[in-house]
This record gives C-alpha cells, sequence and structure tokens, in this order.
C-alpha cells in the first residue's frame, strides 16, 4: 500500500498566522515539536517536508511545519495530539491541523480530544487500519 494513501499515516500542518511558515526561527520551534513527537515510542516514523534548496543552497531543506507521521496507531494518534495541543498552549498565532489521508482535517484547537480519537478511531476501521480499540 502507498504510504501517502495508508490509514496509518498522519500529515501535521503547523499553520503560523503571523509570518511565513518558512522562515528560520519558525522552522526552529516547529521542530521541537517534530523532535518531541519523534521522541515518542507511540509513533513509528516521522519525515519531515523535504524541498530543494534554493540559490546558493545545497542539497535539500528540511521543513518541519509539515511532516507526516507513519504507522499510526490510535496510541500514537492520542500521543501526537496531546503533545500538539500541549505546544500551543505556549504560543499565539498558530494553528495545527492533523490531516488524514481520507480528506478530513482535524483543527486541534478546535476539537476535543475524545472527538479527535473517535474519528481516528473511524478512520482506521473503514479504512483497514487497526481494530478499533475498546473503551470502557
Amino acid at each position: 500500500m502507498d504510504p501517502e494513501s495508508s490509514p496509518g499515516k498522519i500529515r501535521v500542518l503547523i499553520h503560523p498566522t503571523d509570518r511565513s511558515p518558512e522562515e528560520s526561527d519558525w522552522q526552529e520551534e516547529c521542530r521541537q515539536l517534530y523532535d518531541q513527537i519523534r521522541r515518542s515510542r507511540e509513533v513509528a516514523k516521522l519525515q519531515p517536508l523535504r524541498k530543494a534548496g534554493g540559490p546558493g543552497d545545497r542539497g535539500v531543506l528540511e521543513l518541519f511545519h509539515n511532516f507526516v507521521a507513519t504507522g499510526v496507531s490510535l496510541g500514537a494518534f492520542a500521543a501526537i495530539y496531546q503533545m500538539a495541543r500541549l505546544w500551543l498552549e505556549h504560543r499565539k498565532n498558530v494553528e495545527i491541523t492533523l490531516a488524514l489521508p481520507n480528506g478530513i482535517s482535524l483543527n486541534v484547537s478546535n476539537i476535543s480530544y475524545e472527538e479527535a480519537l473517535r474519528l481516528y478511531e473511524q478512520h482506521q476501521a473503514r479504512f483497514g487500519g487497526a481494530e478499533p480499540t475498546k473503551r470502557n
């Protein structure tokens, strides 16, 4: 199965509303969230957006405001949501969207933890992901 359409894939998009997302200081802030998620035992693999460097740049630039997590179980999704929510508490003028391969986009600021988990669980069940987790 193509990783871009895998039910266990989430694209994390970090949108600043007061500056360009490609500014170097903003990329450093986004990298903090990326690194925190990468260190989580729940998340299988992360990949930042890669872009060809401009004139005078060597190689490829990694942009941390837009990255993909693959192999995402319900527990990994919960961890990503909670880390993103905490990261947002310390920043103004920013939104984080968790985009699922089925076209659903979840704005972390505007959706409760329970609703986000419910939607991701439904997504996995419908598109061949892991069995839904039974909660008491």
